[in-house]
C-alpha cells in the first residue's frame, strides 16, 4: 500500500510520551525528491544516538506502550473533568473539549 506523492505524515513524540524538550518525531512520505532534500537538511537537525536509544527503548515493547497511552488518555480525561467542574463553580465560560 502507498500514501502517494503528494502525502506527509508527522508524528511527534512529545506529546504522547509526555517527553517535552525532546522534539522528537517520524516524517513519512513517498516523495523522492521530498525525500532527497530531506535528507540534506537533516545533518542539521539529526537526533542523538542516545535519545534514539531511548526513543527504542519506549516503543519496543507493545504492551507497555498500550498500557502508558491507556493510563495517560485516563489521567488526562480526569484532570480535563476537574478543570471543567472548577470552570463551571466560578462561573468561567470555556470552549469544551471534543
Amino acid at each position: 500500500n502507498t500514501v502517494g506523492e503528494d502525502v506527509f505524515i508527522l508524528y511527534g513524540f512529545s506529546k504522547d510520551f509526555c517527553l517535552s524538550g525532546l522534539r522528537t518525531g517520524i516524517l513519512y512520505a513517498e516523495n523522492q525528491e521530498f525525500l532527497k532534500a530531506q535528507d540534506n537538511l537533516s545533518y542539521f537537525g539529526s537526533i542523538s544516538s542516545d535519545t534514539q536509544s531511548i526513543l527504542n527503548g519506549l516503543i519496543s515493547d507493545p504492551q507497555w506502550v498500550s498500557d502508558f497511552l491507556s493510563e495517560n488518555n485516563k489521567r488526562l480525561s480526569q484532570s480535563c473533568t476537574l478543570l471543567m467542574s472548577l470552570l463551571d463553580s466560578l462561573n468561567i465560560p470555556y470552549l469544551r473539549p471534543t
